[in-house]
């Protein structure tokens, strides 16, 4: 990006050179960028699915987004955040921060859990 006549200005009797500035993005691997979009992953337990709960995403930036997750949600599913994502230079509008979310299964239940859950799903 180049900024006229806002570089070194230290030569008296000479104008200021201009400012030539390069942006590196960086990938993190907790984000992937879709043009302002920004998409994640959030991982919630089988009951937090089955019956909702609320959640906190970190975003990119660091900020704490608060996330309801319905009752009843399906893995995979994939949630938005309206306005959370990168914003564009020309509008000052922002993309949208999309959550996936990841249901995490149980996998080494005693015999006592498994009877619980047993019950319920009869």
């Amino acid at each position: 990006m180049k900024y006229q006549h806002l570089g070194d200005d230290t030569i008296r009797g000479i104008p200021p050179g201009d400012l030539l500035v390069q942006i590196r993005e960086t990938r993190d691997p907790n984000f992937v960028r879709q043009g302002p979009d920004i998409k994640t992953v959030a991982q919630v337990t089988a009951f937090d699915a089955i019956l909702g709960t609320t959640i906190i995403v970190t975003n990119f930036d660091s900020t704490k987004i608060s996330i309801r997750i319905p009752e009843g949600t399906q893995p995979n599913t994939i949630l938005s955040c309206a306005g959370k994502g990168l914003p564009l230079r020309q509008t000052g509008k922002r993309g949208n921060l999309y959550v996936e979310i990841k249901v995490n299964i149980p996998t080494n239940l005693n015999e006592e859990q498994k009877r619980k859950i047993d019950e319920i799903r009869t």
